[in-house]
């Protein structure tokens, strides 16, 4: 999903976010987006961690990446997929095409009595405790 052109060899240390936020946009996969500019995951997740302006920009470019797969599911599901059509009208319109989907809530008390039996006689019959007592 990388353009070419992207000249990653040139790149510095702190000139990959750009890089890298272009093609997790594409792609959706912070993988492939760390293998495109050649970096390690780890550097990449921990200064997503330690940058909230970085985490936010990391998050819409994942976002623009979801937008970008559900159109083209929608695409697909209106020419060639009933069973995809079905989720995403589940998926955008739950209270009405969700209606198979059966949800119990309980407030309140819950009083269980239960019943124990104990077997005191070790799997005995009682004509066999009866006969042994004699």
């Amino acid at each position: 999903m990388r353009k070419k052109g992207l000249d990653i060899k040139s790149l510095g240390r702190k000139t990959w976010k750009e890089p890298f936020l272009k093609v997790l946009r594409e792609c959706g996969n912070v993988f492939e987006a760390c293998k495109a500019v050649k970096i390690n995951r780890l550097n990449a997740y921990r200064e997503r961690k330690n940058n909230p302006d970085f985490a936010e920009q990391w998050q819409e470019a994942i976002d623009d990446a979801c937008d970008t797969l559900a159109l083209q599911a929608r695409k697909r599901a209106l020419t060639k997929s009933d069973t995809l059509m079905i989720f995403l009208l589940k998926c955008h319109q739950p209270d009405f095409y969700n209606r198979d989907r059966l949800q119990i809530q309980h407030s309140g008390e819950v009083n269980v009595k239960a019943e124990f039996i104990v077997d005191l006689t070790g799997g005995k019959s009682c004509d066999d405790i009866d006969s042994s007592n004699t």
